[in-house]
């Protein structure tokens, strides 16, 4: 080959060169951008599944909040009249332990008269 044709041959393979550079560029910006959008789909996707988990778990904690409130409300309640009603037991039992005691003493009196 002559210096003209090994010009002409380097001049050639290195537009095919430059060509075969810029179309694998070019396809492999399309194939990043194509992943690039896949992946930005997903993340949404996922975003998206994330924030439905955060309400459900949100209005699940509200419910068991509203229950523990109610349940605490109830208990003191509960504890209320378990109080009111044991000190009635207890001035009741007085009030009983107090007759009996005088009907004893009556019958005590009662006893030696019957003699």
């Amino acid at each position: 080959m002559t210096d003209p044709e090994l010009r002409q041959a380097f001049s050639q393979l290195a537009a095919e060169l430059s060509k075969l550079i810029e179309d694998t560029s070019q396809s492999l910006q399309a194939e990043m951008h194509g992943r690039f959008a896949e992946v930005h789909s997903d993340i949404q996707a996922l975003r998206s599944d994330m924030d439905r988990a955060a309400e459900r778990i949100e209005a699940a904690t509200r419910r068991n909040t509203t229950s523990i409130a109610g349940g605490t409300l109830a208990i003191a309640a509960l504890k209320r009249w378990a109080k009111t009603r044991d000190e009635i037991d207890s001035k009741r039992d007085r009030e009983l332990r107090d007759l009996r005691q005088r009907v004893q003493k009556l019958e005590r009196a009662q006893k030696p008269r019957a003699s």
